[in-house]
């Protein structure tokens, strides 16, 4: 897609450089050990509903999840072994217990939460009485201060966050928030691994990433968007370890200068997509890779699942059927689920270590 700007605006390419901070030295991933193609079975069509994501709760519950909320509900559940839908949850709303919109989403001991970061809060929604039409599934609302890129939830008032890049004062890609007090501390893995040169917003946006948090919540993984790299944390003992991928390139966003002065980076005509979905168990990292260049079809689709262990070692790349749009993974690393945005097909394939 063709993008165009006024012409006070002045654009420049950015090409980042390499991230800093205290981490091992950057490792070149090794070849993946074992590629798979994996063929899936067809488990349902959506007809009526169009997810952004996909996700399996208790390994029992197909979860369909729509940012903008379809037919006035965010999420329709599906019983895999009733094979039928449930009543959908979470209404589309700037009420109590109502979410606009939402970029990151999880289930936690028996509820779902969501970030909205229109209302800047985080949402909890009661999963124990998703039979019941009408029923009430709100729990509580917590401010969230600021924006984040991706966040996940430590603990009931604790949040991981990532890509408060918009605070000027931030300098590190991970923080703890205390929702209850809305402070910030325990900030890990800077930009730069020189305080006294400060990353800019826009190299921080070049290097925007996805947050995921191991079930056991000792350790994260930031899968990056524009530079097929991984950057894993051990949450205990702060050692940062950042994986190169095969492909080995770099962001090439653009600088766009704003009328008042302020620099942002946007995807251009060369910024080549990373990883664009992911999930994690207790045992794998599974990454959803894209590669693809905006004019190419498919930007923010991926045909390949790159999966890690927790040390940062490749395991195995799943070539899948089609194009999908996202995955979800049961904990068990048995089944994978996908999602075709061209056939509206929910698939199952069988994982075999």
């Amino acid at each position: 897609m063709s993008i165009r700007f006024p012409l006070y605006l002045i654009i420049v390419t950015l090409f980042a450089g390499c991230i800093g901070g205290d981490k091992e030295r950057d490792k070149m991933s090794e070849a993946f050990p074992v590629e798979n193609k994996l063929h899936g079975e067809q488990v349902l069509k959506l007809d009526n509903f169009i997810p952004d994501y996909i996700d399996v709760y208790n390994d029992s519950l197909l979860c369909f999840v729509s940012t903008i909320g379809e037919k006035g509900h965010h999420i329709a559940l599906y019983h895999l072994a009733e094979r039928t839908f449930l009543p959908p949850i979470l209404r589309v709303g700037g009420k109590d217990g109502q979410t606009l919109g939402f970029n990151t989403f999880g289930f936690e001991r028996g509820y779902f939460w969501d970030y909205d970061p229109g209302k800047e809060k985080v949402i909890f929604t009661r999963l124990d009485s998703i039979h019941e039409a009408g029923a009430s599934h709100f729990i509580r609302e917590m401010p969230v201060p600021g924006f984040y890129y991706s966040l996940q939830l430590l603990n009931d008032s604790t949040l991981l966050t990532s890509g408060n890049y918009f605070h000027s004062q931030d300098d590190y890609k991970l923080a703890t928030l205390d929702l209850t007090s809305g402070r910030s501390y325990n900030h890990m893995a800077p930009y730069s691994a020189d305080s006294s040169k400060p990353y800019t917003l826009p190299q921080k946006m070049s290097y925007e990433s996805f947050l995921f948090l191991k079930p056991s919540k000792n350790k994260c993984v930031l899968a990056y968007r524009f530079t097929d790299r991984i950057e894993l944390i051990d949450l205990d003992t702060r050692k940062i370890k950042v994986i190169r991928g095969q492909d080995m390139f770099e962001p090439n966003l653009k600088v766009m200068v704003k009328g008042n002065g302020k620099k942002i980076a946007y995807p251009g005509d060369e910024s080549r997509e990373a990883y664009v979905r992911g999930q994690v168990t207790d045992k794998y990292i599974y990454l959803l890779y894209s590669g693809n260049l905006p004019n190419g079809k498919n930007l923010f689709y991926g045909k390949y699942i790159h999966i890690y262990d927790w040390d940062g070692k490749p395991v195995k790349r799943l070539e899948l059927d089609n194009y999908t749009k996202d995955f979800a993974v049961t904990g068990n690393d048995s089944l994978l689920y996908t999602y075709d945005p061209k056939t509206k097909n929910i698939s199952v394939a069988k994982l075999t270590n």
